[in-house]
């Protein structure tokens, strides 16, 4: 009897970054996704990107049900480098061989429009590698993503809402001191989340959750986490999210 068909082994342990589209000045983010066949000790991941056309902002570990695992990553603007280190402090800890996402990169566009790829890193002395739970050091597959971001059209400068077209506004006034008002645009019935997040890409406070109608609509945030603590100075992110969709937008808060 022939086995039933399936699909292929996964031969090689693969890093696979997304492509994204969004518009001069927009912050978002990007999710790193790992398909590994190998259980891990160490994942060393450097990214070269074009910074005259993307800020990074931060980026965020996703790995918090693994323990003794740290995470850190650095910049180095001269090189245009991105590198992200995961590594175990304790033998009996690791990364488990499956698929998830263990990082998030949250970026923000320039005033130039254009397309950056975010990929492998190869200079010399400066490629990715992982290591396994036996001490091998495996050289992993890196899909490369992209992002994208060109001008809005005329439409789009108005403001103008079309039908069927979700929006998630900039906040106003921004920066802020006391209170700040978000407006976004549901094309439909949904369950939605409008949360703010810190530069850690920690959630700090939900402003919106529910399900809401179709139409616009306008929330405050005063300025404080959902503990009441008063949000210290800084940049912060607010994302709208609903199964369908997930938007995000950087805001400045000044003391």
């Amino acid at each position: 009897m022939a086995d039933s068909a399936g699909p292929p082994p996964l031969l090689v342990d693969t890093v696979i970054i997304p492509t994204i589209q969004v518009a001069p000045f927009e912050s978002n983010l990007l999710d790193l996704y790992l398909k590994s066949k190998n259980s891990l000790t160490h994942m060393h991941l450097p990214l070269n990107y074009d910074d005259s056309l993307i800020t990074i902002d931060s980026v965020t570990s996703l790995l918090d049900s693994f323990i003794f695992i740290t995470f850190d990553y650095s910049y180095d603007s001269s090189n245009q480098l991105l590198t992200i280190n995961i590594a175990s402090n304790n033998p009996d800890s690791f990364l488990v061989a499956g698929e998830y996402s263990f990082a998030k990169i949250y970026f923000t566009a320039a005033e130039l429009s254009g397309i950056t790829s975010i990929q492998s890193a190869q200079s010399e002395g400066e490629s990715p590698f992982f290591i396994n739970t036996i001490g091998d050091t495996l050289t992993p597959v890196i899909i490369p993503g992209q992002v994208s971001s060109s001008i809005p059209t005329a439409v789009e400068d108005e403001n103008i809402v079309l039908p069927g077209k979700l929006s998630l506004e900039q906040n106003y006034p921004n920066p802020f001191n006391l209170s700040t008002n978000i407006e976004f645009y549901l094309p439909k019935v949904s369950q939605i989340e409008l949360a703010i997040y810190n530069v850690l890409g920690q959630k700090t406070a939900v402003l919106a959750s529910g399900v809401y109608s179709t139409g616009i609509h306008q929330v405050n945030w005063d300025g404080r986490f959902d503990s009441r603590q008063i949000a210290p100075s800084g940049i912060y992110f607010y994302r709208l999210k609903s199964d369908d969709f997930s938007i995000v937008k950087k805001l400045l808060l000044l003391k």
